[in-house]
């Protein structure tokens, strides 16, 4: 397990004071990053080897949201690498107590940034990235449906500070998106993303939205109804949800 200690930053809350769903994906992915470059597979090592890793999915839980200022431990490990997939859980823990706060799945595929599509996981990376046990959650599929009778809603444009290492919209960007288009005030119990296709600079994104009972989905679309993300937000019941965390 890899982990990192970090503090809530009055930046990565809403107006509650909690820390923001952008925010969570943003600690998850700092902590890959971090493990990758402390491994000496980072950045400068994908670039040499014209690879990169790209998610494909998350599934993010929560039990507790921390707050502003409150000290935080986000972990991170590989439970499967497999072909050009690669399998990995987070979580937050409460840095005094060590209570869970927040738990995540997410599937990555290893691109080719040359030819631009998947390739199979380097044996040096596969040496070094350490394998443990899947944590022991409630797993959602990974692909998501798209609703009928959904709203459309006027485009915007992907703008360079989206971008990221790869040249294209980070992941944690198309989440930001999303909560612009948000409707419900429900407090949400879990956000499952499945990306389907980059977006890159200059592109037109065209949100399309769902809101029902129990979830809200935000679809980001291009041209042509071309999909880049498909972007849910389960609302539940605390008592609920909590049961499926302990059976879990």
């Amino acid at each position: 397990m890899y982990s990192f200690k970090s503090r809530v930053r009055y930046s990565e809350i809403d107006k509650d004071g909690i820390v923001t769903f952008p925010a969570i994906i943003d600690y998850f992915q700092d902590c890959v990053t971090f493990q990758s470059e402390d491994l000496n597979i980072g950045l400068k090592y994908l670039k040499e080897k014209k690879r990169a890793w790209v998610v494909a999915f998350w599934q993010v839980d929560v039990l507790e949201m921390p707050e502003f200022s409150r000290e935080i431990i986000i972990n991170t490990w590989p439970y499967e690498l497999n072909g050009f997939m690669g399998y990995r859980n987070f979580t937050i823990t409460d840095a005094k107590s060590n209570r869970l706060l927040v738990r995540a799945n997410s599937v990555w595929v290893c691109m080719d940034t040359e030819k631009k599509r998947p390739v199979k996981i380097d044996i040096i990376e596969k040496e070094k990235y350490e394998l443990e046990e899947k944590f022991p959650m409630e797993y959602a599929s990974r692909k998501l449906s798209i609703p009928e009778n959904l709203q459309f809603h006027q485009g915007f444009i992907v703008e360079s500070f989206q971008l990221d290492t790869n040249g294209h919209m980070n992941n944690s960007q198309y989440i930001r998106a999303a909560w612009a288009y948000k409707k419900s005030r429900k407090k949400i119990f879990s956000l499952r993303t499945e990306y389907v296709r980059s977006a890159r600079l200059g592109e037109t994104i065209y949100p399309k939205t769902m809101v029902s009972d129990d979830k809200e989905v935000i679809v980001l679309c291009g041209e042509g109804d071309i999909v880049y993300a498909i972007v849910e937000l389960i609302y539940q019941k605390e008592k609920d949800f909590r049961l499926k965390i302990v059976k879990g």
